[in-house]
């Protein structure tokens, strides 16, 4: 069975990031982005805006799609987080694929791998006080070297709010996802680029040990934090071979019918 796919996109973005993406997919595959709460279409919408609010709205949105079968998401740094509460939840989705997720924005003695508190403290000030300016460093940090990526990614980040985007950024860094990780209800599957200049490869290594049984990680050479936009063709090979994991792995679940939860 080939499932429906819903892209979950990051911080500083909208759904139309992955307009490259899914025309790409062409008819192969049912595809869609939605906005998050806060973000694009759904801009002046209130918060909460912590991964965890975020997850409820997806699974809303989920639950009245007129679709019996259950998506798979595949989540992009911000939408990777949501992506993993949904992953913990029973009969939401059928399974998640996480680009450039980390468990935990913000560096501790458990995780090693996120930013320093000063350093998140210095990104949310700077959203608040000089937006544009930090809005276009962020998005050459995400874009890496690649043209195209910086501009795709600034044309969202210039269109968002600014207090809406210090508010995800401070949300995150006091959340953690790490004890989810062992009761995951679905397969995940994780890619990375490793040159991530954002969420170190070794977040993404983090979490794959850490679910049930292990998962796949697959890594896109040269790639940074919006390898879909650095690399089209690599990211497509890895997000096939991530769908074909994940559905071989849910096949016996499949077969008994899904069955959505309502909310």
């Amino acid at each position: 069975m080939k499932r429906p796919l819903l892209f979950l996109h990051g911080a500083l973005s909208d759904r139309r990031i992955f307009a490259s993406v899914i025309a790409a997919l062409g008819d192969e595959r049912e595809a869609r982005a939605i906005d998050l709460r806060g973000h694009g279409a759904r801009r002046a919408e209130p918060g909460p805006y912590d991964s965890m609010a975020l997850a409820d709205d997806v699974a809303d949105a989920i639950a009245r799609a007129d679709d019996e079968r259950l998506p798979i998401v595949i989540g992009w740094s911000l939408g990777g987080a949501v992506a993993l509460r949904l992953a913990a939840r029973r009969g939401v989705i059928a399974g998640a694929v996480l680009v450039a997720t980390t468990p935990q924005l913000q560096q501790t003695k458990r995780f090693p791998y996120g930013l320093p508190a000063s350093a998140a403290l210095q990104r949310e000030r700077g959203l608040r006080t000089q937006f544009d300016a930090t809005a276009r460093l962020f998005s050459r940090q995400v874009g890496g070297a690649n043209a195209g990526a910086i501009a795709a990614i600034y044309a969202c980040a210039k269109q968002a709010s600014a207090e809406v985007a210090a508010a995800v950024f401070d949300a995150a860094s006091q959340e953690s996802l790490i004890d989810d990780l062992p009761s995951l209800t679905v397969p995940i599957v994780g890619i990375h680029g490793d040159a991530d200049l954002i969420t170190p490869l070794k977040a993404a290594r983090f979490i794959v040990e850490r679910a049930p049984g292990g998962a796949p990680l697959l890594v896109i050479e040269g790639a940074g934090h919006a390898p879909f936009l650095e690399k089209l063709d690599d990211f497509l090979t890895s997000l096939h071979g991530a769908l074909a994991s994940i559905e071989a792995a849910s096949v016996g679940e499949a077969a008994g019918g899904d069955k959505k939860v309502q909310r």
